[in-house]
């Protein structure tokens, strides 16, 4: 117990570190880290208003939360995927345990994504179709996506122990996230094959339709597997299988570095 409760509290210690040595010390610095969603929600909205923006409900609100989901994915797979690099000194000359190194780092998107999902609340809540009812389903989603996303880190991390050019591989792929994640078109538009690649073969779909059905209300009109089901599966696919491996082999990994 009194070991548990040491953990605990160099984890909030951390985390602590972490949010004071980010940008979020300052309202500009809060204001400079949403930039990058801000501008990439902009770009795809004015494209696609038109061609597809008008076909889909509440265009704006659907477009919005598949831009953070997927910038809170991508944060979270890169920080986890460099923890032990980015740490070096303290993985080598300290006893402190990996999993607080990564979780401790992982406060600062966490943060963003926080606010970033209470932003989509409250549009959703103005246009008077948002269900407060499902705003503590929605915090338990964000959790389990959290361990998901933490998941995919771990098992890059474990890849890039065999193969340096993983890192360099994954920066390649993480783009097509953009088009094989239905940010800005509904699945229904896509032909029979395209919907269930991008339903089955991408781990982020679920998760972004389950934070529209939670925040909207509305059910994916092309939805095999219900998709509060699906996430948490592929959670536990994700983490477990990453976690099992980098286990297995962090001692090697801690002498790569």
């Amino acid at each position: 117990m009194t070991q548990l409760r040491q953990r605990l509290n160099l984890l909030y210690v951390l985390m602590v570190m972490h949010l004071k040595a980010s940008d979020y010390r300052s309202l500009f610095g809060i204001l400079w880290s949403f930039i990058g969603p801000a501008l990439t929600f902009a770009v795809l909205y004015f494209i696609f208003i038109d061609r597809m923006g008008r076909q889909i409900p509440l265009f704006p609100i659907k477009l919005l939360t598949g831009v953070v989901t997927l910038y809170f994915f991508m944060s979270v797979v890169n920080i986890t995927n460099t923890a032990l690099s980015q740490r070096r000194d303290i993985v080598i000359n300290s006893t402190t345990p990996t999993e607080i190194l990564i979780f401790s780092a992982l406060i600062v998107p966490a943060t963003k994504f926080f606010v970033e999902l209470s932003l989509c609340a409250l549009l959703a809540a103005w246009h008077k179709v948002l269900i407060p009812a499902h705003l503590p389903l929605m915090a338990v989603t964000a959790a389990v996506f959290l361990f998901m996303s933490v998941g995919v880190g771990l098992l890059l991390e474990v890849l890039s122990t065999f193969a340096s050019d993983v890192q360099e591989i994954w920066n390649r792929i993480t783009p097509i996230f953009y088009f094989a994640t239905p940010i800005f078109y509904g699945l229904e538009m896509l032909s029979q094959w395209g919907r269930q690649i991008v339903f089955w073969a991408n781990p982020i779909t679920p998760f972004l339709l389950s934070f529209r059905f939670l925040l909207l209300g509305e059910r994916p009109q092309f939805e095999p597997v219900p998709v509060l089901i699906l996430g948490p599966v592929y959670a536990v696919l994700f983490f477990g299988f990453g976690y099992f491996w980098f286990k297995k082999i962090e001692r090697v990994m801690v002498q790569q570095l």
